[in-house]
């Protein structure tokens, strides 16, 4: 799974301070949690490729 790019909320002419506000905290959370599970799901990967590693390693 690779990173997408964030498109980060833009300020509309006329908009509400606040109604922009909540729309900036929405995206954050969403693409804060995907970044953070596809970090995890690589860490996971990761930690998976090290036991096997282990294993070759004591076989030989």
């Amino acid at each position: 799974m690779a990173y997408q790019e964030p498109r980060v909320p833009v300020p509309r002419d006329g908009g509400r301070l606040m109604d922009y506000m909540k729309e900036l905290c929405r995206f954050l959370r969403g693409f804060t949690q995907a970044a953070w599970n596809a970090d995890r799901m690589k860490d996971t990967e990761i930690e998976k490729i090290k036991k096997r590693l282990e294993q070759l390693e004591g076989g030989n």
